[in-house]
């Protein structure tokens, strides 16, 4: 339904490929398994005056049947980054307060490890140096 209705593409531990005790420590410390994935429907629905997809995401039914609020999370593409959203409700006055954050400018933004022309350029020096080593024995 969130994916028809908001391009909600699953959780962002579903697109994270690494080995089961780092998905583990990012699930611990950075609630990984919690912050949903959207596309350019997402966004537009967010953009859209009195959208309540934020509050929506917000409300947790406990096994008791009552309903509690808590904060969401959703990470959306856009031309050259990505925006997060966030939503929290506050504790006293149940109120309910969405942040958007362009997330390439954040320091805290993890990027995906080294440039590839910065490999092939040391791939080609080794190669290089096994050469001359080569040469030299």
């Amino acid at each position: 339904k969130l994916e028809e209705d908001a391009g909600i593409k699953g959780f962002l531990d579903q697109f994270v490929d690494a080995p089961k005790v780092v998905k583990k420590c990012l699930e611990n410390n950075s609630k990984l398994h919690s912050v949903l994935v959207g596309s350019e429907l997402t966004t537009e629905v967010l953009d859209k005056p009195g959208n309540k997809l934020m509050y929506n995401l917000t409300q947790k039914v406990r096994s008791d049947g009552q309903v509690h609020a808590t904060s969401a999370c959703v990470c959306v593409p856009a031309a050259n980054s990505a925006y997060r959203y966030t939503a929290n409700v506050s504790r006293y006055s149940k109120k309910h307060s969405v942040q958007i954050i362009e997330v390439s400018q954040n320091p805290k933004f993890v990027t995906k490890g080294v440039p590839k022309s910065l490999i092939d350029q040391y791939k080609q020096k080794l190669l290089e140096a096994e050469e001359r080593y080569t040469v030299a024995r």
